[in-house]
């Protein structure tokens, strides 16, 4: 009965009904230019969750892992050669340069040990590029071959891939954010140097927390690379009746337990 009323009154004052919704349409959109998207996902949880707090008490305690991984990819297929060796260098300096970067990881600044009788001598893996022969550089390149916590990490078994890790210290107040300027700041050089180095194929991926929306599934999306690659602990699988797909991920496989230092 009061729908039926309701109906008569809008069909015996059609301007004045129409006028109404419209009004109501503004008062009702007025805040509308306030609204915002947010990409970090805690926001979707509430602030007492209990596994939202488990995750802040971890990282407060053992930091947090995001980061961002640049992938590189020789046509060669050899990281080792001397132009892939200079970008991975250029990566690696341009990692710290990051916004919000807390380290950088790659095979040319990472620690290569050498014992001499009764000296321990450390230095880069690789520096000064121009000073080694190539005898030498295929000496370090079977070491980080070899070497837990480089190979399936820096380098690939294969040492057709390399990968510079760099490690975000993002801010508690709108990280979501953060880390999608963080991504297109990276994209944006990566774009840069393809056309320095158009022998190299570089992409980019940010893992650790998926709070962009873009953990490991876009770290697979974005990474087409070979089978048995490892990237922060995630292996990719490429699947061979589909070569132009992008590999799958179907499960994490932690890398081993970490090498004593030689």
């Amino acid at each position: 009965m009061l729908a039926r009323a309701w109906a008569k009154w809008v069909m015996n004052h059609r301007i004045i009904s129409i006028l109404l919704v419209i009004v109501s349409a503004l008062v009702l959109g007025a805040g509308a230019h306030k609204a915002e998207f947010s990409a970090n996902q805690r926001d979707f949880f509430k602030p007492d969750d209990i596994n939202l707090r488990k995750l802040i008490d971890i990282e407060d305690q053992y930091n947090s892992d995001k980061n961002v991984a640049i992938l590189v990819q020789p046509q060669d297929e050899n990281v080792f050669s001397r132009p892939a060796l200079r970008a991975i260098q250029q990566l690696t300096e341009f990692g710290w340069q990051v916004p919000h970067s807390q380290r950088v990881e790659s095979l040319t600044n990472h620690l290569y040990n050498q014992i001499q009788g009764d000296e321990l001598y450390v230095e880069y893996l690789v520096e000064d590029l121009e000073s080694l022969s190539d005898q030498e550089l295929q000496k370090r390149k079977q070491y980080a071959i070899n070497k837990k916590g480089v190979r399936d990490f820096l380098i690939s078994r294969e040492g057709d891939l390399a990968l510079v890790s760099i490690v975000l210290n993002m801010p508690e107040h709108d990280s979501g954010q953060a880390s999608i300027d963080v991504v297109q700041y990276v994209r944006d050089y990566v774009a840069q140097i393809q056309q320095q180095y158009p022998t190299l194929t570089f992409r980019v991926c940010e893992s650790g927390e998926a709070e962009t929306g873009h953990g490991p599934a876009r770290l697979a999306a974005d990474a087409a690379v070979d089978a048995g690659f490892s990237a922060k602990g995630w292996r990719l699988h490429a699947d061979p009746t589909r070569p132009d797909a992008p590999p799958r991920l179907p499960r994490a496989e932690p890398r081993g337990a970490a090498e004593p230092a030689d």
